[in-house]
């Protein structure tokens, strides 16, 4: 993980699981996911480390929920982290093209690391790019125990049917069908998603409409 330019390699489940080694970390100071070598994220608890996992296919893969971005027909794939970064890049490669992900838990503007109070909305942040041929992108959100979604502002507004004080909003720069949705692509095409999250209360409910509009920094480098 820490070649900066590590060779492609066959993507492989054993039992519908991924290897160990095959599995990167994000993580934002307040909590963590898991991101996998075939683009799909199988571990993430919000909105902290020790909360309700709301995605928990690394030990459930049928039941247990993941946040998947990938392409059709997957054939090999590499992962590292841009330099001196917490920010997680997976590539790609399918039969017709490759396409780079980037992963990356958002640090607000102004954020305190060394604060142990909650930092009230977080974001993950997944970017795509096309960097050669064509490609069918799928990307499927299911959350552990099911949820609903329904077109909210600029993107879905996702009630989890375990976690029902959990806002969870999806929103993209490619219209999206619902909580599972394939995009056609070919090179220089990008699909970004952000999905975002806060406790449920009169003060967040505000908030949610300046989040539809308002324009956010990720990691200092990143601008949806």
């Amino acid at each position: 993980m820490l070649d900066l330019d590590p060779p492609f390699r066959p993507v492989r489940h054993l039992e519908g699981y991924l290897a160990l080694e095959d599995l990167g970390l994000i993580g934002d100071g307040t909590t963590a996911a898991l991101v996998g070598l075939d683009g799909s994220i199988p571990w993430l608890c919000l909105p902290r480390f020790d909360s309700d996992p709301l995605l928990c296919g690394l030990l459930d893969h049928e039941r247990g929920g993941h946040f998947t971005l990938t392409v059709d027909d997957l054939r090999e794939a590499r992962q590292f982290y841009e330099p001196d970064t917490a920010v997680l890049v997976t590539e790609l490669r399918g039969p017709t093209g490759l396409v780079r992900i980037t992963d990356a838990l958002a640090l607000r503007t102004g954020a305190d690391l060394s604060d142990d109070a909650g930092s009230g909305r977080g974001e993950l942040v997944r970017s795509a790019v096309v960097r050669a041929g064509t490609v069918r992108l799928r990307t499927e959100l299911e959350p552990r125990g099911g949820g609903q979604a329904r077109a909210l502002y600029n993107g879905l507004e996702v009630r989890v049917s375990r976690r029902p004080a959990l806002r969870l909003h999806l929103r993209s720069n490619r219209p999206l069908a619902g909580l599972r949705t394939t995009h056609d692509l070919q090179e220089g095409d990008r699909l970004d998603l952000v999905l975002s999250w806060w406790p449920w209360n009169r003060r967040s409910a505000s908030a949610s409409a300046t989040c539809a509009t308002g324009r956010s920094t990720y990691c200092a480098r990143y601008t949806f």
